[in-house]
Parts: structure tokens; C-alpha cells; sequence
């Protein structure tokens, strides 16, 4: 958080009239929030760049947070920081990687249930009304299902025969249901008695619904294989809250090769990277070992569309060309 200390310790001790004693970064300098921490507690201080980002991430937490505990509180604000409280613990994606496989059964399903209760809690708040839409925007479609020709390009290795087109209105629906849009691992941490609470707000909006599952599921921090995510879905989640299990499948798939790109793009610039340490610090999965299983779950969802059928040796060009010829 590259802030003014002096004015956020000025802005916190006028808030919660308490002396500050100390500030952590829990996600390092970079990002945009910091742990203050009192004589008797911790609260987390938020400052965002896009003020509309901010406003909107206010109003949800204002609201929400009054109907589920499975988000942060919302401690109120000043004219530049945000306050919440700290759900602390330890972040789901570490707590997924130090599980064995049947507590990662678990802690799957209470990450999915946490999301399935804020969607409802939204709905009930009538939150969902206000929302803006997110990722219908046609361009925005045609890149996301471009990626696997982008990530081709990047490798030197051929596209896959994938028709963009028809991927493109595959991913449209109705907006029926409330998204938090970015529902990485990373995102979230695990509490003492196994519930799952999620922060960082700012992205939410509305959707068919199973965009968050999708996003879960895809990410290169997630252990689970396509058929036990499923499982476990099916089994914990609101299936009201999810219009169309084609788009959940098709998005699902598409994020994993986006979030292979991401982690190709941060070992060009810094190489592989210690999986401890990056798993701490919830940066890009930089190891060769979440390329291997990236794509192993992506030829398990490919798999599952004629659609997308093509992409399943492609996979196998693209761990090849990852983790053979980079080092």
C-alpha cells in the first residue's frame, strides 16, 4: 500500500479514537489495503485508486455486511480510507494446499457455501437491483475466449481450433444473480471453527451466477479436479443462484487458461518463484507444479463442451512448452 502513513495514522486514531501501535501489510506493499493494528484488536484500512470502486465497495459492505457474517464488517469510513474488520486467519488458498484431500473437501465446501449465502443475503437486501452488469461487454467476451490463440502466440505454440464466436454467445446470459466477480482462494480466509469469510469488494455486480464457482474452480491455487469440484458444488451451493451450468463450465475453463497466462507473464518478468512464499503473499502461481495441474484440470473441463473439445492437446503443448523449455 503505497500511502501516506502519517495521514492514514491521522485518519485512523480520529475514527476509532484509539492510538495506532503498528501497520502490517498482510498482502504486501503493493496492494491496497493494510492491517492497523490497537492495544486490543485489528481492523483492515482500505484505500482504493478509482473513487467509484470505492463507493461502490462502501455500499456493499454498508449493506451486506448486516445480513451475513461470511463478509467483513463494515467499521465506516473517511473522505480516503476505508475501515472493515479484520476476518484474518489464514487465506483460503494456503489452507487448501497444507489440507490433505479430504479436508480440502471440506474447506471446498465451506468456501462455496460463504459465496452461496452472500448471494442470497444480496437478493434479500434487494442489493441485487442496484448492482451493475459485468463481463457482457462483447469485446471484453471475444479476448477472454481469445486467450488460448494469445497464450499460443506467447508459447510459439499452434492455436487451438476453437470457433470464437460461437464460445462468445455461449458466455452471454441473463443477469439474474448477484457476483463478486474475483472469487480467487486468495480472496478469502478460513476461520477457526471451518467457515469461509471473503473480502475485497470492490469488482461485484451482477451475472448468471455461477461466474464465482467458475472462478474458484479455475484458479491455479485450487486442488480439487473438475469432477470433485462438481461434486462438491452440487452438493453445498444455492442452485438457484446459478442460471446456466453451461456458462459455469465454459467460463470455468477459459479462467484457467487466463490464469495461465497471468503466471507466464510473471515468470518472464521474475521466474519461477517459491510456492510458500507466493501462496503468503497471494501473488501469481509462478510454479511449475500449479502450470502442471492448471492444465491437467483444464483438459478435465474441456473435455466437458464439444465446443471446446480441441483445447484438451492443446493443453498438452502448453505445460510442454512451460515447463520443459523455461528453465
Amino acid at each position: 500500500m503505497n500511502k501516506n502513513t502519517q495521514e492514514l495514522i491521522k485518519a485512523t486514531e480520529g475514527h476509532f479514537g484509539q492510538s495506532v501501535l503498528r501497520i502490517t501489510a498482510p498482502g504486501g506493499k503493493r496492494r491496497d489495503s493494510v492491517r492497523i493494528h490497537f492495544e486490543d484488536r485489528s481492523v483492515i484500512a482500505t484505500q482504493r485508486d478509482d473513487p467509484e470502486a470505492r463507493l461502490r465497495e462502501i455500499d456493499l459492505l454498508s449493506k451486506l455486511s448486516k445480513e451475513t457474517d461470511r463478509i467483513p464488517e463494515f467499521l465506516g469510513a473517511t473522505d480516503t480510507f476505508l475501515f472493515q474488520e479484520d476476518v484474518g486467519g489464514m487465506r483460503l488458498s494456503v489452507a487448501l494446499n497444507q489440507a490433505d484431500t479430504s479436508e480440502q473437501k471440506q474447506i471446498a465446501k465451506a468456501a462455496m457455501e460463504a459465496l452461496s449465502l452472500i448471494k442470497q443475503a444480496a437478493a434479500q437486501r434487494e442489493i441485487l437491483r442496484d448492482c451493475r452488469t459485468v463481463g457482457f461487454n462483447h469485446e471484453w467476451l471475444k479476448s477472454f475466449v481469445s486467450t488460448p490463440q494469445s497464450l499460443s502466440n506467447r508459447l510459439s505454440v499452434d492455436s487451438p481450433a476453437i470457433d470464437i464466436e460461437p464460445l462468445v454467445q455461449a458466455l452471454v446470459g441473463l443477469p439474474l444473480n448477484f457476483v463478486k466477480w474475483d472469487a480467487r482462494p486468495g480472496n478469502a480466509s478460513i476461520q477457526p471453527d471451518g467457515t469461509v469469510r471473503w473480502f475485497d469488494w470492490e469488482h461485484y455486480g451482477r451475472r448468471t451466477g455461477g461466474e464465482d464457482y467458475s472462478v474458484l474452480m479455475a484458479d491455479e491455487y485450487w486442488p480439487l479436479s473438475a469432477k470433485e469440484s462438481v461434486n462438491v458444488m452440487q452438493n453445498t451451493v444455492d442452485v438457484s443462484m446459478i442460471s446456466s451450468m453451461e456458462i459455469l463450465r465454459l467460463f470455468c475453463l477459459f479462467h484457467i487458461i487466463r490464469r495461465i497466462m497471468l503466471i507466464h507473464i510473471e515468470y518472464e518478468r521474475f521466474g519461477w518463484g517459491d510456492l510458500d512464499d507466493l501462496q503468503k503473499y497471494d501473488r501469481i502461481g509462478r510454479s511449475k507444479s500449479l502450470v502442471i495441474r492448471q492444465c491437467e484440470h483444464g483438459r478435465e473441463w474441456a473435455a466437458q463442451s464439444d465446443k471446446t473439445i480441441a483445447l484438451i492437446n492443446w493443453f498438452d503443448q502448453i505445460e510442454a512448452a512451460l515447463t520443459t523449455n523455461n528453465g
